[in-house]
């Protein structure tokens, strides 16, 4: 599945600072992701790795989006916002996910 920052940016509650239209399509560690994923950076004593970073976008705390070389979308808390982007990103998984949880409920209750 792609989806565009601006729609990212909606279901996250966040500000993109760059291209609101270029898509992503997966999710990708800081240091690892390429063009095509999206990355997050929730602790501002690491911004020193965002210029190293080859992700295509970067969820950031706001106010620091101006440390990122590429696009951005400025969140309130980037940990959580980054748990959502994944969910939409990946819904397969998220359903594969939801289905083994209510697998352990059901046999649980026996």
């Amino acid at each position: 599945m792609s989806l565009t920052l601006a729609q990212i940016a909606e279901y996250i509650n966040g500000s993109v600072i760059g291209d609101a239209n270029y898509s992503v399509s997966s999710v990708g560690t800081l240091s690892n992701a390429d063009s095509s994923q999206l990355s997050f950076l929730s602790n501002p004593k690491y911004k020193k790795f965002l210029n190293q970073s080859r992700a295509g976008a970067i969820i950031v705390l706001k106010g620091m989006a101006q440390y990122v070389t590429t696009n951005a979308i400025e969140v309130d808390d980037p940990y959580v916002a980054y748990a959502k982007a994944a969910s939409q990103l990946h819904p397969t998984e998220k359903s594969f996910l939801a289905s083994i949880r209510q697998h352990q409920l059901t046999h649980q209750q026996r």
